[in-house]
């Protein structure tokens, strides 16, 4: 029985996905080049900018934090995916964005105000949502927190959390699928909804990419330090944005 690609929509044979657009793909996920910064603690509690050399290595640092049992590892995995998700627009002006959601503005509270127990039952329940499949109530709960009040932040949470699970929405994303707006109007039901079916959708062409590598496909992605792997929804997600 013949399928269909979930990408171009053409036939396909035995997978969900066809050799062009799975070619493409991969071309376009080795080819990711996001800065891999992130933030560590210097021994007076500062946050210290730094790079890591690999996409796998910015991964596992952040999900280790964000599902830490350790209010100071939480706050500081929050603050440097938004050190990150900024760095693009340099480093000063991510390191102010990251005080915001440290300590507020505009008569905002931050993660200081917060308070330990609340940041803990936050991430901790968000990340029990996620694992349990129910993405929408996750991205939910990420959103209570300030400075991560929409999709287009809270999606990089939500992605450190679990990336095999999970994919960014951002304003590039969004100018290719066109679901919700990324950067305004908040994370409603609604939205966290289609979040959740988008995530679903990028998984889904991870599962057939994977389904390739085992039946003998070339399919393996590429980090920088040569290192090979199967894919997983994060990667799906990269391979889009580069692709743009």
């Amino acid at each position: 029985m013949s399928k269909t690609c979930l990408i171009c929509k053409e036939p396909t044979n035995q997978l969900s996905i066809c050799e062009t657009c799975a070619h493409e793909l991969l071309l376009a996920r080795n080819s990711y080049t996001y800065p891999l910064a992130y933030l560590r603690l210097s021994k007076t509690g500062e946050g210290i900018p730094g790079f890591f050399t690999t996409s796998m290595q910015l991964d596992k640092y952040h999900s280790s934090l964000l599902r830490s049992k350790n209010p100071n590892d939480i706050f500081l995995g929050l603050s440097s995916v938004v050190f990150w998700g900024y760095f693009i627009f340099g480093e000063a002006y991510s390191l102010n964005r990251t005080k915001w959601l440290q300590s507020g503005r505009d008569g905002q509270s931050g993660l200081v105000a917060l308070g330990k127990r609340k940041l803990i039952h936050i991430v901790g329940s968000a990340t029990q949502h996620i694992v349990n499949g129910r993405i929408d109530l996750g991205i939910k709960e990420i959103s209570n927190i300030q400075e991560l009040g929409q999709i287009s932040f809270s999606s990089k949470i939500t992605s450190f959390i679990e990336p095999k699970s999970c994919g960014i929405y951002d304003k590039v994303i969004h100018d290719q699928f066109k679901l919700m707006a990324p950067n305004q109007g908040g994370v409603t039901r609604p939205k966290a909804n289609k979040y959740m079916d988008y995530c679903q959708y990028l998984k889904s062409i991870a599962i057939e990419l994977n389904k390739g590598i085992n039946l003998g496909y070339p399919w393996k992605w590429t980090d920088k330090n040569s290192s090979s792997y199967n894919w997983r929804t994060i990667d799906t997600e990269r391979a889009i944005y580069s692709n743009r």
